[in-house]
C-alpha cells in the first residue's frame, strides 16, 4: 500500500482539503459518473466510500467505442485517471471524443489532486486519504 514518507507529509490544512474534495466527489457521484482507469481504480474510490456509478475505461472496447457508450448514456462525467503518461495520454483523448459529443466534463478532482499530492501518480495510491489521519500525516503540525 501507498505511503507517505517524511518530505511527503501533507499539512493539515492540505489533508483537511483533500478530504473534503473527496467527499464533494462522493456527493456528485450520486449522480455523475466518474470514469477511470482500471478494477483497482474502481476499488479504491470504492473503499473511499463512493457509491455512484464508476466507470473503467480498460474493458476492451476502443476508447471510441467506450466514448460512443458513455454518451449515449450521460451527459456530464467526470475524468480521473491516473496521472502518468498514460493517464495524461488517455485524459486528453477522453476528453476530446466525448467534447465531440457535448458531454460536460469535469477535471477539477484530478487537477486538485496533482496539485495537492504530487508525490502520487495513480488513482488508487489515493487509498492513503482513509487511512491517514492529520496526526498521522505530520504529527498535528501545520
Amino acid at each position: 500500500m501507498f505511503q507517505l514518507n517524511k518530505s511527503q507529509r501533507l499539512s493539515k490544512k492540505d489533508l483537511e482539503k483533500l478530504n473534503r474534495i473527496i467527499e464533494e466527489l462522493k456527493t456528485l457521484n450520486c449522480s455523475i459518473p466518474i470514469i477511470v482507469e482500471g478494477e483497482r481504480d474502481v476499488k479504491t474510490l470504492r473503499n473511499l466510500g463512493l457509491k455512484g456509478d464508476i466507470l473503467k475505461i480498460n474493458t476492451g472496447r476502443t476508447v471510441v467505442e467506450f466514448a460512443d457508450m458513455v454518451a449515449n448514456k450521460y451527459k456530464e462525467v467526470i475524468l480521473l485517471m491516473d496521472w502518468d503518461r498514460k493517464g495524461w495520454e488517455l485524459t486528453e483523448r477522453l476528453n476530446r471524443l466525448l467534447e465531440g459529443y457535448n458531454i460536460h466534463i469535469h477535471h477539477e478532482f484530478r487537477d486538485v489532486f496533482i496539485k495537492k499530492v504530487p508525490h502520487i501518480k495513480s488513482v488508487e495510491e489515493l487509498y492513503f486519504l482513509k487511512s491517514t489521519t492529520i496526526d498521522e500525516s505530520n504529527n498535528g503540525k501545520d
